[in-house]
């Protein structure tokens, strides 16, 4: 595990760094949401940041097997496909 790695995983277990990582985490979705715009803009950037986060946890903490014979170009493809979909808006907002 890299050392950012155990640092995200640390503020994912350690409540003293739970209120930062919550914090860092709100401050994206903040910033997505501004540049995204649209009536459901909140609940699409709240949708983006934490799948992101769920993949990471995924891959690299929980080291899924799934993931083992996924090349990065098919991950970063389908991601990008995923979250080009929620980025795009709706039209039943």
């Amino acid at each position: 595990m890299t050392p950012r790695e155990q640092a995200e995983f640390f503020a994912l277990t350690v409540p003293e760094a739970e209120a930062s990582m919550r914090e860092f985490l709100e401050e994206r979705v903040e910033n997505l949401t501004g540049a995204l715009g649209g009536e459901d803009a909140e609940l699409r950037a709240t949708l983006v940041v934490s799948s992101i986060l769920g993949l990471t946890i995924a891959r690299h903490f929980l080291r899924l097997r799934a993931f083992e014979n996924i090349s990065e170009e098919s991950l970063v493809s389908s991601a990008t496909a995923w979250i080009s979909a929620l980025t795009a808006g709706s039209d039943h907002g």
